[in-house]
């Protein structure tokens, strides 16, 4: 009988605790999923950003009729062919260049109130500084010297971005379009890209001119720059960038006209920018050095002119065109420092960088940086902590449910600007006026929308869309506020029963009135008054 003798069995390797598991350190995500530590430091800017926009007050402002006109165009589906909702605007065509930015408006309000308003605001200024801070790493490689475009652009800018408007939304598709303009490699997709931003720019805002306007910039500029470098004219048609930079523009320009108004459209953006009530408007008026935006942008504009002088890099005709043009243009209406800031917070870095790299004799190809699934965690983590901390956050931590909000998370959320006629509104809303009410143009589109929301008929003289008021009206309206020659006729000639005034720039006319033996206080808090007529008319 045979015995079976078996080997003995090797002992398994014990693991040693003090030395790490290599294979439980291993990053074992794919590749798409790495990303480099530097981005954390951008997610981070990113974060910041939107979380500090979407914390500012709502403005007393456009927004609200903004939001009036989204509602009737969303519940009618369709766009009024005269002005809707001030009644001496009656008649008055009305082309609605900002119609799905006010749709967009309306929804998000509806669906989860103020926060939604505030995340659209905090996410388009939030998109614009990166896109721009983006374009700048790619050129510099330099970290720090990228960092300047979001501190540049955003204190250049800082007056325009306050006020929650369509407009923001146009500059989000402008950056994005500049980020297209200046890549040193242009593609199809790149090509195709821009009638597909100018149809949304076409119907979101008026100010898609300007996108036409910086696509013309860059294919003249092109033209001028090999004109220059060849002397012959034959050689601009045979260029790679400017066909590729005709081609945009011819795009860009057909995509315009994928509007509810077609070539009309134009017409409307042109006598809006020349409507002579617009010259009674502060920020329609020309930038001065007394505004804060004008003070930041002639620093930024006196930097550029000496960087122009020493950078090594080469200064390109579209670069001048764009920022000159942009520049007069701020100097006729302060409206445009909202173009050009977007500009100079790339060029200025771009040949900050320039200068930088010749002076340290530094390479152009950044040291590579290793990737790793660690730093995509925390830059999603940053990201999830700005958006977690706004408003838009805390209604989501409810389910958006806005009504489930506790009376603090609501004050937190729902926070509007400190000019907003709150008390006076909800007055109004309990004691409706007869007739038309004489009311401040900054307060006419809150009381609409107060109005509407409640579905109130709140007769206001005017709002702040003062294109769509008869020069007419608007003389008389500022002959009242000015209190000109015969001011307390005009409020008998209209039939004004019911006065509403801020305390903060028409105190000296409340005080009038008060004085006079025909009107009597009704209403009165910190921001405003609410007069009527001790004898109705």
């Amino acid at each position: 009988m045979s015995t079976v003798v078996s080997e003995p069995r090797m002992a398994e390797p014990q693991h040693d605790p003090s030395v790490p598991d290599v294979t439980l350190l291993e990053d074992k995500l794919p590749d798409w999923f790495r990303l480099p530590a530097r981005s954390v430091a951008f997610a981070g800017m990113m974060a910041v950003v939107y979380w500090w926009y979407s914390m500012l007050p709502i403005w007393h402002t456009d927004v609200w009729g903004h939001l009036s006109y989204g509602k009737l165009i969303y519940e009618s589906a369709s766009i009024p062919a005269t002005e809707p909702l001030m009644p001496l605007s009656k008649g008055i065509p009305f082309l609605d260049t900002a119609w799905l930015s006010q749709v967009i408006g309306y929804l998000m309000h509806a669906a989860v109130g103020r926060a939604g308003l505030k995340f659209l605001l905090g996410a388009a200024i939030s998109l614009s500084t990166g896109l721009l801070t983006w374009r700048v790493w790619r050129q510099t490689h330099l970290a720090w010297i990228a960092a300047l475009t979001p501190a540049l652009f955003l204190w250049v800018n800082h007056q325009q971005l306050i006020i929650m408007r369509p407009q923001v939304a146009g500059m989000l598709i402008f950056s994005a379009l500049i980020c297209l303009l200046t890549s040193t490699r242009h593609h199809r997709k790149a090509i195709w890209a821009v009638p597909v931003l100018m149809v949304l720019w076409t119907n979101l805002h008026g100010s898609f001119t300007v996108g036409l306007a910086l696509l013309g910039a860059f294919t003249v500029g092109r033209a001028i720059d090999v004109y220059r470098r060849t002397g012959r004219f034959g050689a601009i048609a045979r260029d790679v960038r400017f066909r590729s930079f005709l081609v945009m523009l011819e795009l860009g320009a057909v995509a315009t006209l994928l509007n509810p108004y077609g070539l009309t459209i134009y017409g409307a953006v042109i006598d809006a920018a020349h409507n002579p009530n617009m010259l009674g408007v502060g920020e329609w008026q020309p930038l001065t050095l007394r505004q804060q935006q004008g003070q930041a942008m002639v620093i930024a504009g006196l930097l550029l002119a000496v960087l122009y002088r020493v950078s090594p890099r080469r200064v390109t005709s579209a670069e001048v065109l764009s920022i000159v043009g942009l520049g007069v243009a701020s100097l006729w209406s302060s409206r445009f420092v909202a173009w050009w800031a977007p500009l100079a917070a790339v060029y200025l870095p771009m040949h900050l960088g320039a200068v930088i790299r010749r002076w340290k004799k530094l390479g152009f190809e950044p040291a590579p940086q290793a990737r790793a699934s660690f730093w995509t965690v925390i830059a999603v983590g940053l990201l999830w902590v700005g958006f977690a901390l706004s408003p838009m956050g805390v209604v989501a931590m409810t389910n958006f449910d806005v009504k489930a909000l506790g009376k603090n998370q609501a004050k937190y959320v729902n926070k509007v600007g400190d000019q907003t006629p709150e008390g006076v509104a909800k007055y109004l809303m309990k004691n409706p006026p007869q007739g038309l009410i004489f009311n401040p143009y900054e307060w006419g589109d809150y009381l609409l929308w107060e109005s509407l929301k409640d579905s109130k008929d709140l007769k206001v003289f005017v709002a702040s869309h003062a294109q769509f008021i008869s020069p007419e009206v608007w003389e008389d309206y500022v002959s009242i506020v000015e209190t000109r020659s015969n001011w307390e006729t005009n409020f008998d000639r209209y039939g004004i029963n019911t006065i509403v005034l801020d305390e903060k720039f028409r105190g000296p006319l409340i005080r009038r009135l008060l004085e006079s033996e025909n009107w009597k206080l009704d209403y009165r808090d910190e921001i405003g008054t609410v007069l009527s007529r001790k004898k109705k008319i």
